[in-house]
Formats: structure tokens, sequence, C-alpha cells
């Protein structure tokens, strides 16, 4: 059974962000998407 899991992260390009991106990386059935507040500007590179 799937679930449906909010997170939020701040400071994306941080430690915490990497950590969390490397994880998510290595999990096929995970989706991430993305939402960024108050005037940032997304750097996906």
């Amino acid at each position: 059974m799937s679930a449906l899991f909010h997170v939020g992260i701040s400071g994306a390009r941080g430690r915490m962000g990497r950590t969390v991106d490397q994880v998510l990386d290595a999990r096929a059935d995970v989706m991430v998407s993305a939402r960024f507040d108050w005037g940032e500007a997304p750097d996906l590179s």
C-alpha cells in the first residue's frame, strides 16, 4: 500500500537537503515534487 508523505526541507541545497536527495535517489518508488516560496528561484543544477 502506498501513502502520501509530505516533508518540508528548509535550505534544500544545504547538508540536510543533499542527504535527503541522496536517500530519495536510491528509492525507485519515490516521486519528488518541489515548491519554492518567498521569491526563491529554483536551482535544479
